[in-house]
């Protein structure tokens, strides 16, 4: 038997053979490629997102808005009393209550004045006073460094030992 193979045949299906098997090789070779790609473009998307919300976050939260909620050097002395107020009508005792001082440091709508204060209460009790120290509409208050030591052998008394950092708004003069 003498089969006659034309030529063109051979050379349509070798050609379809080779196309086919660059294909196959061009899909698996480069779908870890778009993989990552779509990661990519997945997680910039993500960022971009959260770009915006930060963003819409600033403008609704301006300078002046800050600047509202900032002690100034006239309501300073209020702090101490608003302190005291908010210590009473949480049961806490306070033993020491000692501005620092402004300082000095250049910023952009307010400095720093640290406050030192030293309680007396339970633990509950002081809990209570850090959480309405927070929530004070008066000012901006933060509490920098807290030490709690029990008094005695018992822990229904403790002594904590604070630094309140009170944000006060600089002058418009001021630099």
């Amino acid at each position: 038997m003498n089969f006659k193979i034309d030529e063109k045949i051979v050379f349509y299906i070798s050609s379809f053979a080779v196309i086919l098997f660059l294909g196959f090789l061009a899909f698996f070779l480069c779908s870890p490629v778009i993989e990552a790609n779509k990661e990519f473009y997945e997680q910039q998307n993500g960022y971009a997102q959260k770009n915006l919300f930060l963003r819409s976050l600033l403008s609704a939260r301006s300078a002046g808005d800050a600047r509202q909620r900032l002690f100034t050097k006239e309501s300073l002395p209020l702090a101490k009393d608003v302190l005291a107020r908010l210590a009473k009508e949480n049961r806490v005792g306070i033993v020491t209550l000692r501005p620092y001082g402004v300082e000095k440091e250049k910023k952009e709508i307010y400095r720093r004045m640290p406050m030192g204060v030293e309680t007396v209460s339970s633990f509950k009790d002081l809990g209570l006073f850090l959480t309405a120290v927070r929530n004070m509409p008066e000012g901006i208050i933060a509490v920098e460094s807290l030490r709690v030591r029990p008094q005695g052998t018992s822990l229904e008394q403790v002594t904590a030992k604070m630094t309140f950092v009170l944000w006060v708004a600089k002058d418009n003069g001021q630099k």
